[in-house]
């Protein structure tokens, strides 16, 4: 098995659309025996997503952004002052923005 998988480990991280294959032979276990004890695993690394910690991260500040950005549009929507002054058609965009972030 892990012979094949080497052999064909472009195909294979192509097909997965991956950029990194990993082959891990349990310790212990002769690769060559065809027997019971004899264990391994393939895993595939998505293209683009090797550094999860880093994605987590970007995701947590465009969330931070996000959220700031409906805090501010409900605060200008809530402001008499701002709806007495604001075009119909600024009240009504900020509204359906809104709207949009909060689907």
């Amino acid at each position: 098995v892990i012979d094949f998988v080497e052999e064909n480990r472009d195909a294979i991280q192509r097909l997965t659309n991956s950029s990194e294959l990993k082959i891990v032979v349990d310790a212990g276990a002769n690769p060559a025996s065809p027997f019971v004890g004899f264990r391994a695993s393939i895993s595939a690394a998505p293209q683009g997503m090797t550094d999860l910690k880093a994605e987590v991260v970007r995701l947590r500040r465009e969330k931070q952004k996000l959220e700031r950005r409906l805090s501010g549009m409900r605060a200008r929507l809530a402001d008499p002052r701002f709806l007495e002054k604001a075009p119909d058609e600024v009240v009504r965009g900020l509204e359906r923005r809104q709207a949009e972030y909060n689907t």
